[in-house]
């Protein structure tokens, strides 16, 4: 049945936590001492920056860094990764939302360099997805492309996501992340008997967890993000946008 495709279920760490970006350095250089940032815009930089190039430096990781406003397209993948193989770097981060984050893996996947998404938002699985959506130059979706090996780690600052985004985007998230449940009706009444395979079984049973979760508890978690409280309630709806949301589609062979 997997025809002998390697699985790869989403990212080796994933650190979530208030503070969360002080820690990049240290878990950056298990995989190099040269790193390319790759910022969404300058908001971003702006938020960014600071803790994160100086977590960098303390753990002695040198690094490039620009501002990338372009398109999630196969020649901006291009672009970025003979930015990065002329750079040597042996890390490329993302750092932002979903378009920028679908880039930094396209591109470090293309210059064969270990990959970091730093998520600024609880808006999209995007971060712990092995896939990247790659757009045509008309602006339409054209396919989505799979990574040759998983995410190194995703850094996810509860400071960021909860203390310093617009509430429209945790809410974003929570609809993304339950739309996981009919998909999945629909892709396993597509594929019937070939579908019924363990990975997609226990992704089936994950999205329909989560369902659950987000229609007894949204609107407490809601008030929980408005009131900026430190609650597990809180901690487990991002977690369950990015990290549970992006494993149903790492497990599912529907993408595939």
């Amino acid at each position: 049945m997997f025809e002998g495709k390697h699985i790869q279920v989403g990212a080796g760490r994933y650190i979530q936590c208030h503070g969360a970006l002080k820690r990049a350095g240290e878990e950056m250089v298990f995989f190099g001492k040269k790193a390319y940032l790759l910022y969404g815009d300058q908001v971003v930089k702006g938020k960014t920056s600071q803790v994160l190039e100086e977590s960098l430096r303390e753990s002695g990781i040198t690094f490039q860094s620009e501002i990338f406003e372009g398109p999630s397209t196969e020649k901006s993948f291009g672009e970025v990764a003979a930015r990065v193989r002329e750079s040597g770097a042996e890390i490329v981060a993302g750092i932002g939302g979903g378009r920028i984050i679908d880039i930094a893996k396209a591109a470090g996947d293309m210059a064969d360099a270990s990959i970091f998404t730093i998520p600024t938002s609880a808006a999209t699985c995007a971060a712990y997805a092995v896939l990247y959506v790659v757009y045509g130059e008309d602006g339409n979706v054209d396919h989505s492309g799979f990574l040759n090996h998983e995410i190194s780690g995703v850094i996810m600052d509860m400071d960021l996501v909860v203390n310093d985004c617009p509430r429209r985007y945790f809410v974003s998230g929570i609809v993304d992340a339950m739309a996981k449940k009919p998909e999945f009706s629909f892709t396993m009444s597509h594929l019937k008997d070939e579908g019924m395979i363990a990975t997609s079984e226990i992704a089936t049973k994950i999205a329909d967890f989560t369902y659950s979760k987000y229609m007894r508890d949204t609107r407490q978690a809601l008030r929980d993000f408005d009131d900026k409280k430190d609650s597990m309630l809180l901690d487990d709806m991002v977690n369950m946008n990015i990290m549970l949301t992006g494993m149903v589609s790492d497990l599912s062979i529907g993408g595939k």
